[in-house]
């Protein structure tokens, strides 16, 4: 389109992403705080990203486009596709610019695959990708609980009964204050489970460094509200918290249990702590 160049991402265009992207994702805004904090992961870990922006001729950025390594679905040569444009300059082009400097851009990071992710109600997306040549492979269902209607009171008693066989339950931020190797053993706790988790990819578990430096040092882990069991000093199961960006809300975070643990009371406590 004439009067529109991609460039390069700068770090003042984060404005212009939270205008884009919350024009199209009222439900889902823009968490500046996460998405500086998971970009500032790139390159000090094993993970890659690039993104790029569209610009007119007056310097107004219009839409963007990235593709980035997943932090939980890690494979070398694949990678997560976004393209974003403003709702008034759709059907111009520019989501094609973007696309073809994304994929080209792909094309030298010798990617096998891009995995666009799109909610199921897009459906212009949908059909442009479709045109596009990609095909749906899997889809995510999102949950929302509303704790002030939640009846708390049939889970109450698990974590007494829990510590009844033995168990110990304990906040992570505590396990952190007198636990030296408590991020080490919290890795551990998570890499037994995440064989479990459905994936695009097989799991491929961080090194402890990446981990480090992507979840132990997240600012948006709610680690007061991020609890363990523990059958004496080894950690059997975990429930985390991790903020959402918008007033009111959290999310969960991962839930697991160690195999072998599963299927009785530790797993109720697991699924029930955050709303508790």
């Amino acid at each position: 389109m004439d009067g529109i160049r991609i460039r390069e991402f700068e770090h003042s265009d984060y404005k212009s992403l939270a205008l884009i992207h919350n024009s199209l994702f009222p439900a889902h805004p823009y968490f500046t705080k996460r998405i500086e904090f998971e970009d500032s992961c790139y390159g000090r870990t094993r993970y890659r990203m690039k993104r790029f922006v569209a610009e007119t001729g007056s310097g107004e950025v219009v839409g963007f486009g990235e593709y980035k390594h997943l932090f939980f679905q890690f494979h070398p040569r694949k990678f997560a596709l976004d393209i974003e444009v403003l709702p008034q300059w759709q059907e111009k082009g520019i989501g094609g610019m973007l696309c073809d400097r994304v994929l080209n851009a792909l094309a030298g990071a010798r990617a096998k695959t891009a995995w666009p992710l799109v909610l199921s109600t897009q459906e212009p997306a949908i059909r442009y990708l479709r045109k596009r040549g990609f095909v749906e492979k899997r889809r995510m269902i999102e949950s929302k609980l509303d704790l002030e209607g939640f009846d708390s009171t049939k889970f109450a008693r698990l974590a007494e009964k829990l510590e009844g066989e033995g168990m110990v339950i304990s906040s992570f931020s505590s396990e952190l204050r007198r636990d030296p190797s408590a991020g080490w053993k919290l890795k551990d706790l998570e890499d037994s489970g995440a064989s479990d988790v459905p994936g695009a990819v097989p799991d491929s578990p961080m090194s402890f460094h990446d981990y480090e430096v992507v979840i132990l040092n997240s600012p948006i882990m709610i680690w007061d509200g991020t609890f363990v069991a523990k059958e004496g000093e080894a950690y059997v199961g975990e429930s985390s918290l991790l903020e959402s960006g918008i007033g009111g809300v959290i999310d969960q975070g991962f839930t697991v249990v160690r195999p072998g643990y599963g299927g009785g009371t530790l797993l109720k406590w697991a699924k029930s702590r955050p709303r508790i």
